[in-house]
This record gives C-alpha cells, sequence and structure tokens, in this order.
C-alpha cells in the first residue's frame, strides 16, 4: 500500500512538473510574440543633419512616434520602480547618423547631485544583432551595448561639476585635500564620481545583472531638456562603431533594443526603474 501511495506521489509531482514546463514555455512563447509586435521604424532621412537637439521641430514633428509600455523591474533585487507607465520614442538615421528621441511624462526634474537621486534614461542593444538572449542586461555569453543619459550629469556639464563646496558654499575644512583621498572613486575610475563629464551620456557594456562596466570609447552623446512636466532626451551616435561589442546598425537591416527610464523624485536608481520587459525590433530603414 505504501508503495502504492510513493508511486502516486511521484505521478503527482511529475505531472506538476510538467505543467509548470508547459506554462513557463507558453508565457515565454508569448513574450515572443509581443517582441515581434512591437516594431520601432528607424526613419531614414536622407542627407539631413542631425543636431543634438530634443526640440528639432522641423525634423522630430515629422517622424511618428511609437508608444513602448514600461513595468516595474520586479526580477532581482534591489526591485522597484515603476513610476513611468510608457515612454515616447522616435528614431531616425541619415546614413552617417543614428538618433532616438525618448519623451516622458515626469512631475519634477530631478538633477541636483547631492540632494536627490537624478532622472535617467537608458536604450540597450545586443552586441551580436540578434534578440537571442537576455533583455534583462544580457547574460553570460549575450553581450549588451547600454546609452545612458543622467539628468545629474548634463547638470555637471552644463553648471560645473556638482561638488560640496558648490552645494554648500559654508562648509569648512581644516585639512589639507588630496585627491586620492578626498576623490577615491574619482580616481578608481567610477563614471559618477567624475568631476569633468564631457557628455551627459555614458557609453556601456554588459553580460547581464552586476556586470555594467563604463568603457573608454565614449562615443554617444545625448541632450535632455526638460519643460511642462515632461522630458525629451535625443540620443544620437554614428552608424558604424569600431567598439567591440557596440550596438550594430545597417541600413535595411533588423536589430532590437530595449528601454528605461529612472525618476529620480520617487527615489529610482540602479536596479529600481521602469523598463519594457521584452526587446523591440528595430526596423531601419
Amino acid at each position: 500500500m505504501m508503495g502504492k501511495n510513493l508511486f502516486r506521489s511521484d505521478q503527482g509531482r511529475h505531472a506538476g512538473l510538467l505543467f509548470l514546463l508547459l506554462f513557463l514555455f507558453l508565457v515565454f512563447d508569448s513574450n515572443v510574440q509581443a517582441v515581434e509586435t512591437i516594431t520601432l521604424p528607424v526613419h531614414d532621412i536622407g542627407s539631413r543633419e542631425i543636431p543634438l537637439d530634443p526640440n528639432d521641430h522641423e525634423l522630430w514633428d515629422n517622424i511618428p512616434e511609437t508608444v513602448l509600455k514600461l513595468a516595474e523591474q520586479n526580477i532581482l533585487k534591489p526591485k522597484g520602480g515603476g513610476a513611468t507607465n510608457e515612454v515616447q520614442v522616435r528614431a531616425v538615421h541619415n546614413n552617417g547618423y543614428i538618433a532616438f528621441l525618448l519623451q516622458w511624462k515626469d512631475d519634477t526634474p530631478n538633477w541636483e547631485r547631492l540632494k536627490e537621486f537624478g532622472d535617467a534614461a537608458a536604450l540597450q542593444f545586443p552586441s551580436n544583432g540578434t534578440d537571442r538572449g537576455s533583455a534583462f542586461m544580457g547574460e553570460s555569453g549575450f553581450m549588451v551595448n547600454i546609452w545612458q543619459w543622467k539628468a545629474d550629469w548634463q547638470r555637471d556639464v552644463q553648471g560645473g561639476f556638482q561638488g560640496t563646496k558648490s552645494v554648500y558654499p559654508g562648509l569648512f575644512s581644516n585639512y589639507t585635500s588630496l585627491d586620492s583621498v578626498d576623490y577615491a572613486a574619482e580616481v578608481s575610475g567610477n563614471p559618477n564620481s567624475n568631476r569633468s563629464h564631457r557628455s551627459s551620456a555614458g557609453n556601456f557594456l554588459a553580460r547581464g545583472f552586476g556586470t555594467l562596466t563604463y568603457i573608454p570609447q565614449q562615443d554617444v552623446s545625448a541632450l535632455g531638456e526638460y519643460k511642462d512636466g515632461v522630458w525629451k532626451v535625443v540620443f544620437l551616435r554614428a552608424l558604424e562603431t569600431s567598439l567591440e561589442g557596440g550596438g550594430r546598425f545597417e541600413k535595411g537591416e533588423k536589430n532590437f533594443a530595449a528601454f528605461a527610464i529612472w525618476d529620480g523624485g520617487e527615489h529610482e536608481r540602479n536596479g529600481m526603474k521602469s523598463f519594457t520587459k521584452t526587446w523591440v525590433l528595430l526596423d531601419i530603414q
């Protein structure tokens, strides 16, 4: 009798496992179909110049927008985000450069480095030009290229580095300043602590969570503007790059992208963000 019960128990466990595998397959398959139905056209604008200006109405008002739904990052700690429900994206190329315009609603701009978390936006591309890998910052054996715009970096570029003395002018120190001590993070190569940002955009590579790497070849530009409760950010890069692992874009070809937004006013940073959970198909016309 006990043997029969054990046999039935094993049968139940096997049936449960098969059901779980079938469920996961169906969920994964539905995600793949979702990727195929979300297409972002990258419009060919001929030889027209693409200025680094999110308010170039002559250019961008003639480009249809694609609305992408965003979700809270609830896969890996630190979980959180979800303050931004959607982002409107437009994309163009002029056979020499490619540009993306991101637009989203935000109640307040956040760019004061030492007083608050900063607003930010990012694009992600598979380094090999296919979607056969994780859209969650890549994975082992599948590298991704990430472009990130940070509002506080832009504030540094436009208004000077936001150090403690600029934010708190009454600060008094009675010891001799040493860069190796006072700016240890900058000396060690942390881009967030750089006192001389030349761009508000960062170019990164990753192979999964916790592997984000800032690279020396910074060939991505970005500029944002906040007005009437809306952020507009334009990203710009040459179509071709010598960077091994950089996003690849060829006219007439397909590629993939993923998007993320951080709302500093809602304390979003690092993994706490709003993002597209699947790849978006890029149709480079």
